[in-house]
């Protein structure tokens, strides 16, 4: 399992940067903000604005992989960590 989730970690990112630019300008704003909201620390924050990024584009493998990011290393929770890094593997 922990290799898996290793695999999750550092591949998934790389592949994220290299979606197309099929994305509305919209949601890139709204991820532009969660950013940071995410470097304010304020992570809730961020989460709701990515949460509404991925309901307007469900593919943004970049928000849904940053969400995960948050889930993991900010906030410690396992479990929707792995929820939205298996999401961004089916998106990929």
């Amino acid at each position: 399992m922990r290799v898996v989730i290793f695999f999750i970690m550092v591949f998934l990112p790389l592949l994220a940067w290299s979606q197309s630019d099929d994305i509305s300008d919209d949601v890139k704003q709204l991820y532009k903000e969660a950013n940071q909201f995410n470097k304010k620390g304020n992570y809730q924050q961020a989460i709701d604005l990515l949460k509404e990024a991925i309901s307007e584009e469900p593919n943004f493998l970049k928000a849904v992989v940053f969400m995960a990011d948050i889930y993991n290393f900010k906030l410690q929770d396992l479990d929707n960590a792995i929820d939205y890094y298996e999401k961004a593997i089916v998106i990929e």
